[in-house]
């Protein structure tokens, strides 16, 4: 088994789940049917909660609510507390991390239309929605009303298909309801109003995003269309459209991904001809571009940077990074034994494009990875709108996040099966390879940043390197398995172990998951059965399937704006073209 994310598609069904939330201050797992939610400032245990069998056994969703709807206000609830949901095919709980009474529960949410193929929270910790199986149909299921809005022929159920549009909460959702695309965008409340919606110029739009500011919505069409992307306004009338640099040589094979600046002043498009195109807000047009290195003949060369190569020690998983001469030549993807007397086309696709925190036109940085070169993370200056640095990996580089709070400071996770986390700052000497060991590996884990400690020493931490001697933040990063999780701190200049890069690190093992017989568990009596947890909160289940009544809310909370509490499910969008 391997480790899930919020999104199943991505890792097996049923994988034990650990999850950070969104501002990386707590994290969830569960170990066989004990739902834990502990801080990562101290460790304590802030939410345990025994699951009935049949979901601990059929979960494949654990997901936070994010950051932004958590704020206390008029409309959004009694406390400010993050909530986290579980969900497997037909089900979705929620628990509330500062009432342990509260059990939100939607039974029958994907209305008897197959499994639900995807489950997130809203705008707000009271929204959820839900995504049935096949795209026949989203469901946004209100937490404060027990009220759902159907919309029916959502195009995609992940990232793409649909966005929230920040400060305000709209949602935009890309629909194909017969032969046009077609954009929803609902105004925010308990009841989603439609406040418009408009045919798409698309032959097969892929997807959308709102700026940070939430002034545009970005489109863009499928590469059959070559490149072709469209700019709405956030009323949804068209502002520009971009085709494609004119007199280019290039193919016009069309987009892969876009990604806006976080200050909204670029938006980046990944090209399918391993091209980044950079274009400058309001104007949209072409800003810079970035070239990548294309097979057979990928050759580098970084004027004004680096290229650091992985080189592993023989025999060991030991690895450092070295600095590799100019020009190199980043290897390309690996070929199947059954594939390479086939004449199958290279793929040149940019894959992922990362802005760092601060990524605007006077300084900040934008990490891409395209596929003709999977193990190579290339590193952007976007104020000389120059290649800065290159990393080169054994395996090719799977995840990429930058801090949320450092600017400048990158985490890359490779496709290993044994845990190691590579970093790359400009304030360093050389980047960064920490290798850490588990007590049981089990496939490859999950990453993802963590908030920061200011101490030397953060309870519970089994320090394996000398005290540092400033009060410096600490950054620190959680790695999960199927078996376990570590939070790794990253050590400071004076701890590390030599000049190569190889550094130790403060790990603390949180959790010991399912072991197999024998082996010796991490988990202490205190977490291995709580009978506070035993009691039944569940809500009343109704036989209809079309909707469940939450339970557990404060009698002084009442339904806002003058709304009826009818449970009713309010009339489905059927929007077709015109």
């Amino acid at each position: 088994m391997g480790s899930v994310e919020t999104y199943p598609s991505t890792y097996p069904v049923g994988a034990v789940h650990t999850v950070s939330s969104a501002n990386g201050d707590f994290v969830a797992f569960i170990n066989q049917s004990l739902l834990t939610i502990r801080s990562v400032a101290d460790s304590a245990t802030r939410l345990s909660k025994r699951l009935e069998k049949n979901l601990s056994e059929s979960l494949k969703f654990l997901g936070w609510s994010n950051q932004s709807s958590i704020k206390a206000t008029e409309t959004d609830g009694i406390t400010a507390s993050p909530r986290v949901l579980l969900a497997d095919n037909d089900n979705v709980h929620v628990y509330d991390l500062e009432d342990s009474q509260w059990h939100g529960l939607f039974s029958g949410a994907s209305s008897g239309l197959g499994p639900i193929s995807n489950v997130e929270f809203g705008s707000t910790k009271n929204e959820i929605l839900v995504f049935s199986d096949f795209s026949v149909k989203l469901t946004i299921w209100s937490l404060r009303t027990s009220r759902g809005v159907e919309i029916r022929d959502p195009k995609f159920s992940g990232a793409n298909g649909h966005a929230l549009r920040s400060k305000s909460g709209h949602l935009a959702v890309l629909t194909r309801p017969s032969t046009r695309d077609t954009v929803l965008i609902l105004a925010p409340g308990t009841t989603r109003e439609l406040e418009t919606s408009f045919e798409l110029p698309s032959t097969d739009a892929q997807g959308l995003k709102w700026s940070p500011d939430g002034n545009w919505l970005a489109i863009w069409d499928s590469a059959s269309s070559g490149t072709a992307l469209f700019i709405y306004t956030a009323q949804g009338m068209l502002f520009n459209t971009y085709y494609g640099p004119e007199n280019s040589e290039n193919l016009n094979l069309g987009i892969k991904c876009i990604e806006w600046a976080p200050d909204g002043s670029y938006l980046a498009i990944g090209t399918n001809e391993a091209e980044v195109v950079l274009l400058q807000v309001p104007s949209f047009q072409m800003h810079a571009t970035f070239q990548h290195g294309q097979q057979p003949n990928p050759s580098l060369i970084v004027p004004n940077g680096s290229i650091w190569q992985e080189q592993m020690e023989d025999g060991t998983r030991t690895s450092t990074y070295t600095r590799s001469p100019q020009p190199a030549c980043p290897p390309g993807p690996s070929v199947p034994k059954d594939n390479m007397n086939k004449n199958i086309l290279p793929n040149h696709s940019i894959t992922n494009l990362h802005f760092s925190p601060s990524g605007n036109g006077s300084n900040g940085y934008l990490a891409t990875r395209c596929a003709a070169t999977p193990t190579t993370v290339y590193i952007w200056d976007l104020q000389s709108l120059t290649l800065t640095s290159v990393l080169i990996h054994h395996f090719p580089a799977v995840d990429i996040l930058w801090h949320p709070r450092i600017p400048d400071l990158l985490l890359l996770h490779c496709a290993v099966t044994y845990p190691v986390l590579h970093l790359w700052s400009p304030t360093w000497a050389t980047p960064r390879i920490i290798r850490f060991s588990l007590p049981k590996n089990a496939g490859r884990g999950l990453v993802s940043w963590l908030s920061e400690s200011s101490s030397s020493h953060p309870s519970g931490i089994a320090a394996t390197t000398a005290a540092a001697t400033s009060d410096e933040p600490r950054p620190r990063i959680l790695y999960a398995n199927a078996h376990n999780y570590a939070i790794v701190r990253i050590p400071t200049e004076n701890e590390m172990t030599n000049e190569s890069g190889n550094a130790t690190s403060q790990i603390m093992l949180r959790s010991g998951f399912t072991t197999p017989s024998g082996e010796r568990s991490l988990l202490g009596p205190e977490d291995m059965f709580d009978e506070g947890n035993s009691m039944d909160l569940s809500p009343i289940k109704l036989s209809t399937g079309t909707f469940t009544r939450v339970m557990g809310y404060r009698q002084d909370e009442e339904i806002q704006d003058g709304e009826i509490d009818d449970g009713s499910v309010d009339d489905t969008f059927d929007f077709k073209s015109r």
